[in-house]
């Protein structure tokens, strides 16, 4: 998962990453390689820096410069900070575009773009907004990319959506983001709600579901790597859990993604682990595994919006500098708000504390139990 050409921005030290990280792109040549580098300064937290190389080379006149500058207007808790990613002259016509769809009750189409988790998460915000809507039924949803099925299928559930259909791919769409853009612009975004109120709450088990590890990213491996447990502190932190004695080594489903020689280490050391990866499908299939059990973990992957979706409580592992999606999400109003219990690093890299805090959960949740019966 490493890039070993950026050794630097994988260890502790922040600093370091930032002075390397700077001197990288003043070595580089052409101003996409530039821009390549300057945005992995919004993953150590160097938003200010990223800024000024933005205006230095005038890269928000690039996608990829637009992205980086999104995500600075994000940090900043600037209004509408979507406007980054649309063309002052598209932003107009959009406006004009979607008013005309909506007043008239012509059904149009909301891409839904990004991984599984933004799709969920698009999805119960616009979901909520839609009674701020005239002529809501014209908005359909459309999942789209690789993971269009597993998303579809889920949506399926959740009353009062309407899915776009083989016959309508060929309507008036828009991407989420540029959707999100016209609501905030028109002050009608409302914060995400539940889409699936689970009918079948977890009983008093004891299990936990727990997924340590995002899915890698080839196009951003510091993100992933940020945002997941390396595997010898998992490995480490599973040897903790079965030497506390006031543990009694709850039935852990685990289903982060782990090599074949990895999963040999974790099934050898751990007998109270059952790695479940290998049987899920489908976001029903996790679903299914939630109702089995008492506590959720995970870090920044689509289990946490999967658990919100279905108004569950979940602890959400966050590294340092996350995406600036969660300033916004656990707002107060939001379903995220009352359902994520974050736990962050204070450190860049040291997930120490953060597991800490959930070892001393499982085990307050053990003695619970126990006292119960």
């Amino acid at each position: 998962m490493i890039d070993s050409t950026l050794w630097y921005l994988y260890g502790n030290d922040l600093d370091l990453a930032k002075q390397k990280l700077n001197m990288r792109i003043l070595k580089c040549k052409t101003k996409d390689e530039k821009l390549k580098f300057i945005n992995l300064l919004t993953y150590i937290g160097d938003y200010k820096g990223c800024s000024r190389w933005l205006e230095h080379i005038d890269g928000i006149t690039e996608i990829a410069g637009q992205q980086s500058q999104f995500r600075i207007l994000r940090h900043r808790k600037i209004h509408n900070p979507w406007q980054a990613l649309i063309g002052s002259h598209d932003q107009n016509r959009l406006n004009i575009t979607l008013k005309r769809h909506i007043e008239q009750g012509n059904p149009f189409s909301i891409d839904l773009v990004g991984g599984i988790g933004d799709q969920i998460e698009n999805a119960s915000i616009l979901m909520a907004s839609k009674k701020n809507i005239v002529n809501p039924s014209a908005l359909l949803l459309r999942p789209t990319g690789e993971n269009s099925n597993i998303v579809k299928q889920l949506l399926e559930y959740v009353p009062n959506i309407r899915i776009a259909g083989e016959g309508e791919g060929n309507a008036w769409h828009v991407t989420a983001p540029w959707f999100r853009f016209w609501l905030n612009l028109n002050k009608l975004e409302e914060p995400p709600q539940a889409l699936l109120e689970d009918k079948s709450p977890a009983k008093a088990t004891g299990g936990i579901l727990a997924c340590w590890r995002s899915k890698v990213d080839k196009n951003n491996k510091l993100s992933s790597y940020s945002r997941s447990i390396p595997f010898r502190e998992i490995v480490a932190n599973y040897q903790k859990l079965q030497k506390d004695p006031r543990n009694r080594n709850q039935i852990i489903y685990d289903i982060s993604n782990y090599r074949e020689e990895e999963e040999v280490i974790v099934k050898l050391n751990n007998p109270s682990v059952r790695l479940m990866r290998g049987k899920i499908n489908n976001l029903l299939d996790t679903k299914q595994l939630m109702r089995n059990c008492s506590l959720i973990i995970t870090v920044d992957t689509s289990l946490v919006h999967l658990a919100v979706a279905s108004g569950r409580n979940v602890d959400l592992l966050l590294n340092k500098f996350p995406d600036e999606r969660w300033q916004d999400l656990c707002e107060k109003g939001s379903s995220y708000a009352q359902h994520v219990i974050v736990h962050q690093q204070k450190e860049f890299h040291d997930w120490g504390e953060p597991l800490a805090t959930i070892r001393q959960k499982i085990v307050a949740m053990d003695k619970q139990m126990l006292e119960t019966n």
